[in-house]
């Protein structure tokens, strides 16, 4: 019998050494849990805690605001923690936009002004916006303005998908039917039609004119002009415009349609100051939904508070029921098209 040392056998026991794998990471978490079970617990407690704002901040990623995501993944975040910081987006956009800036010009306006009043401090939570003497000396609008602004969805789009399909064109035909003065109309004539820009893609040579195509019908009708000047890139620009026309009174008593891309509704609508809180969903319905529209009413009226909330120290900065103040409600109702229903009574059938 050779000896340990002999160079045949030292040849097959480095063979041997050389051949075994290292054990898997899976091997090493089942021995670590025989021998420390307390410290798997433990490890798959961290590892799912981590995972759940991981998985919120990628459900509600903004491609157009990429600083959401970093945001929104964080030890604490949550689909909770999401929720409340895009109502103060919402709450910040309709503060520092509408209602702090025309009341600070209705005090100006007033004849009756107190120091406090010449200078309410700013509300719990925002930035302590202040409002310029020339924005001060615009007057504000009359009292008991109210205007809609309704959003909605594109057509259904075709094989040729920077175009309505067949479905498509007839809704935009329905849409039509559903603004007017006529008594048979659901809701009242625009005075204003906004549609994205055709041209915001990647491809310079490619325009997509869905949004457009959807709202022409309607236009024919009212011989309002669409303006298709905004998109998604510039919607605060867009959302500025908007709340020029409310703080002026320029669209008291009116309605602004706008024709917009799904998945960035919810944003805009935020940028227009209406979040979850106010009646705006946190995102679209679905990606087959073509049928809701969002509907953001501002009113701009005197508010009856009780005279127990006077005496409550948090908010004795309001002035209270001295003037009128701007308000914001969404709401969500349905086109209910049917096309079948929709080509009989136009005769087809």
């Amino acid at each position: 019998m050779p000896l340990v040392g002999d160079g045949a056998d030292t040849r097959n026991l480095s063979s041997n050494v050389s051949n075994q794998q290292p054990p898997s990471t899976l091997s090493r978490i089942v021995a670590l849990g025989y021998k420390r079970p307390h410290v798997l617990v433990a490890t798959i407690m961290i590892l799912a805690w981590l995972a759940g704002p991981a998985l919120t901040a990628f459900r509600y990623r903004d491609e157009n605001e990429p600083w959401r995501f970093a945001q929104t993944f964080s030890l604490t975040g949550s689909h909770k923690n999401y929720m409340e910081s895009i109502q103060r987006e919402a709450t910040r956009a309709f503060q520092e936009n509408l209602y702090r800036p025309t009341l600070e010009a209705e005090i100006f306006h007033s004849t009756s002004m107190t120091t406090e009043e010449e200078n309410p401090p700013p509300l719990a939570g925002h930035s302590n916006h202040r409002i310029d003497l020339e924005e001060k000396s615009k007057p504000p609008p009359p009292e008991g303005c109210q205007a809609t602004v309704v959003l909605l969805r594109h057509c259904e789009k075709g094989s040729i998908r920077e175009h309505c399909n067949a479905i498509g064109f007839e809704r935009a035909k329905y849409i039509a039917t559903l603004f007017g003065d006529e008594p048979e109309a659901r809701w009242p004539a625009p005075s204003y039609l906004f549609a994205t820009a055709p041209g915001e893609r990647n491809n310079d040579k490619v325009h997509n004119w869905r949004e457009v195509e959807t709202l022409q019908p309607l236009s024919n009708k009212t011989g309002v002009e669409i303006n298709d000047k905004y998109g998604v890139h510039n919607k605060k620009k867009f959302a500025k415009h908007i709340f020029h026309l409310l703080r002026s009174g320029k669209m008291c008593g009116k309605v602004a349609v706008v024709s917009w891309k799904h998945e960035d509704m919810s944003h805009l609508a935020r940028k227009l100051g209406c979040g979850p809180e106010d009646g705006c969903p946190s995102e679209w319905a679905g990606a087959e939904d073509f049928d809701s529209t969002w509907q953001i009413l501002y009113s701009y009226h005197k508010q009856l508070y009780p005279s127990f909330a006077i005496e409550d120290k948090r908010y004795k900065h309001k002035v209270w029921g001295q003037h009128p103040e701007w308000w914001i409600a969404g709401y969500v109702e349905m086109e209910n098209f049917d096309p079948l229903e929709f080509g009989k009574l136009n005769g087809v059938y």
